[in-house]
């Protein structure tokens, strides 16, 4: 199971991070959007990885929350993002 980072905003929105394999931040709406739509980015993602030679994962698209942040932006350019460990 792929461990996913979780930036909120007070509008909302969620911007979701996968840290390994690295590369992965996709927006959503709200956390329902991210909830029905996150585990097909991850899967398009590690399909893009193997496109291009890199080690991936299986498709499979199972995600665990491993930790959120409240961040003062709306994650548009320049606002502010969380940063994990």
């Amino acid at each position: 199971m792929l461990k996913v980072y979780l930036d909120l905003a007070r509008s909302g929105r969620v911007m979701a991070h996968l840290l390994d394999p690295p590369g992965l931040g996709v927006r959503f709406e709200t956390r329902e959007a991210m909830e029905r739509g996150l585990a097909a980015a991850i899967d398009e993602h590690l399909a893009w990885l193997r496109s291009h030679g890199e080690p991936s994962l299986p498709e499979g698209g199972a995600f665990l929350v491993e930790e959120e942040v409240e961040v003062e932006g709306d994650f548009e350019s320049g606002d502010d993002v969380g940063f994990y460990t």
